[in-house]
């Protein structure tokens, strides 16, 4: 039916037109008459009846109807160049003819041709229950971004992981270099522990004193001369450059903590810091008795300066055989069992002594039985018979007549077997 005022569609019969709000039917017996068909006893209304109902809440229009004044209805014609979907026969409805309302609808009366009512249908909420419909299983993995704020919260979780991840990237590195670090004072420190190891391995034979080497058969010779030149070609029981401490072990004695032996320069210095004593550096490690003892002597400070025979572990009973910067020579000796002090036994002055501080000159002295034999640079000087001593230890000595601070350097010390 169409409304006679606007001319609106209805697919169902109504009491006033939901868009001009114009009533179709003003028959209030009607009403009454159809109000006596409700049966309050069971809530349902009879078939073929219908209650006054609010407008409904669904509107229709028919596709071809076009409103144009009230109470008319103005049709048109409509081609679609595409097909609809079909309706429920299957078939597709054609929109190439206009379409025409079966009656008019201003000649209808709700007073003499009342609405047939439709069927309404009963429903019980006991026997058919509401049939809900599956949620969906899924979610969202990120919030919607409904608004500028959400997009800025998601904006800021997102920060948040990157400052957490760059956090955790930091702590790594620290880790890795804190281990880095602790590995690398680990190897040092071994490496430390090794090296010290190895010297103290390496220095420690050096407090193993050499085995003495076996003496050659004693010369027959009486020349000083040819003694001296027979001697030094023989294979030496001591060798030593005096360039470092060695297995020899030179240290100082009888001097009463002030003296020192001192390698410096490739050489051993014996020095005192008393003017009135004199220092001596013994080998600690063999005892010889008929030898040749050569090395060569410096006078740094001082007057006096020589080599050291037949001397006992204190330094009280020996042989000094030494040169003064004045080109004078001596041998002197002390002897222990009477405490006698020193006393010179031999001396002179020799033109093959060179003079003054800083000379270098090559001392020699050969102990044969209980004769003794001098000689300077490769000249003979003297010979001296004392029993004073028969073996002892090799060495050193400095000293200053003047009680200055005697400093003299000694090397290239070599010992023969005669």
């Amino acid at each position: 039916m169409n409304c006679p005022s606007c001319g609106l569609y209805l697919p169902s019969p109504v009491y006033r037109c939901p868009r001009c709000n114009q009533p179709l039917s003003t028959s209030t017996e009607s009403t009454a008459a159809r109000q006596q068909l409700f049966q309050p006893s069971t809530g349902n209304y009879v078939p073929g009846n219908q209650p006054e109902s609010p407008p409904a809440k669904t509107l229709f229009r028919h596709p071809q109807m076009q409103v144009g004044e009230p109470g008319t209805a103005q049709p048109f014609t409509q081609t679609h160049s595409q097909p609809r979907a079909s309706n429920a026969t299957g078939q597709s409805p054609a929109y190439s003819q206009p379409w025409q309302p079966s009656s008019p609808p201003a000649s209808w009366n709700a007073a003499s041709q009342p609405l047939p009512p439709s069927p309404m249908p009963t429903w019980n909420a006991t026997s058919q229950p509401l049939q809900f419909s599956p949620a969906p299983n899924w979610k969202l993995n990120q919030p919607l971004q409904s608004s500028p704020v959400a997009g800025t919260l998601r904006r800021s979780s997102m920060v948040n992981q990157r400052n957490r991840s760059g956090r955790k990237r930091k702590q790594t590195f620290i880790w890795v270099g804190v281990s880095i670090c602790v590995l690398l004072l680990v190897t040092l420190a071994g490496y430390v522990f090794v090296q010290n190891y190895n010297q103290a391995t390496v220095t420690q034979p050096a407090l193993i004193y050499p085995t003495p080497v076996p003496t050659l058969p004693a010369l027959k010779v009486t020349d000083p001369q040819t003694l001296y030149q027979q001697a030094i070609v023989r294979k030496p029981l001591l060798t030593d450059k005096l360039a470092a401490q060695d297995s020899y072990d030179w240290e100082p004695v009888n001097t009463n903590a002030s003296g020192k032996c001192t390698f410096t320069g490739q050489a051993l210095h014996a020095t005192s810091v008393q003017g009135n004593q004199a220092v001596l550096c013994l080998e600690q490690a063999l005892q010889f008795d008929n030898i040749a003892f050569q090395a060569q002597v410096t006078i740094r400070q001082g007057d006096t300066a020589g080599l050291v025979i037949r001397s006992n572990k204190t330094g009280e009973q020996l042989y000094l055989f030494g040169i003064t910067t004045t080109g004078r020579y001596l041998l002197a000796s002390a002897q222990k069992k009477t405490g006698e002090q020193t006393k010179v036994i031999a001396g002179g002055l020799s033109p093959a002594i060179q003079q003054g501080l800083n000379q270098p000159n090559q001392l020699t002295i050969i102990a044969r039985q209980q004769t003794l034999y001098l000689y300077v640079n490769g000249q003979y000087l003297t010979k001296v018979n004392d029993a004073t001593a028969s073996k002892g230890q090799v060495g050193f000595f400095s000293g200053d007549s003047q009680h200055n601070v005697p400093e003299a350097a000694f090397n290239q010390s070599h010992v023969w077997g005669i």
